[in-house]
């Protein structure tokens, strides 16, 4: 896909941003907590690093991959993968990156179906990030994992304020520079939408005025 290749390089240092902020938090509370912490919670935050440094090698193999010509397309490694299980874990290593946000996770349904759980981890990131950006300081996010008959829906929901109506789709494109209020923003939600494509979903995004914005990626589940 040309347009990835053209613009590998600002897409790469975007995604990068996030995991390499989580790691830098990490060790500083390991290193500044002493013997506050038992030693579940120091496993714990060892196991977010070595998660967060693990996901920023196969981002940089992967992307490296899809700037081959000859291999345009996303690398995918589909397998039966536990979608909430991915958005707890997805939680829990993009702490640092959220600024301390309450963020919710509540599950319904049978949640497992064909993904990549590091592409899986790689848009929710953004959709994290997008969040805790456009929504007022302290205010919760909501992250709701729905297995459906034919699909497992993953949502985040926040609390923006909505966005104007002509500018929904805008969102997605890659040089909208538009966040949920029509302001500048970066090239998280072009990558989450592609992610979620490359699983043969998508992802779409609702707006209510009293609240924010709720965005779902649609997973489909495999043909019995």
């Amino acid at each position: 896909m040309p347009e990835l290749q053209d613009g590998l390089p600002e897409i790469l240092a975007h995604e990068l941003r996030s995991p390499l902020n989580a790691i830098r938090w990490l060790a500083e509370v390991l290193r500044s907590a002493d013997d506050d912490l038992s030693l579940d919670e120091i496993r714990r935050a060892m196991d977010s690093l070595l998660r967060n440094a693990g996901y920023m090698g196969s981002l940089l193999d992967s992307m490296m991959a899809e700037a081959d010509a000859a291999s345009p397309e996303i690398r995918m490694r589909p397998r039966p993968a536990k979608v909430d299980d991915v958005a707890r874990k997805t939680v829990e290593d993009m702490a640092g990156v959220l600024h301390g946000r309450l963020v919710a996770v509540s599950v319904e349904g049978h949640t497992v179906t064909m993904a990549d759980p590091e592409r899986l981890h790689q848009a929710l990131s953004a959709l994290l990030v997008n969040a805790a950006r456009c929504s007022p300081s302290g205010t919760p996010i909501s992250v709701r994992v729905v297995g459906r008959p034919s699909v497992v829906e993953m949502a985040v929901a926040d609390h923006c304020g909505g966005t104007s109506p002509n500018t929904p789709e805008r969102l997605f494109e890659r040089h909208s520079g538009l966040n949920h209020a029509g302001e500048g923003r970066g090239l998280g939600l072009f990558v989450a939408r592609r992610l979620a494509r490359a699983h043969g979903g998508d992802l779409r995004v609702s707006s209510d005025p009293s609240r924010g914005c709720r965005f779902v990626i649609a997973l489909p589940r495999p043909a019995a």
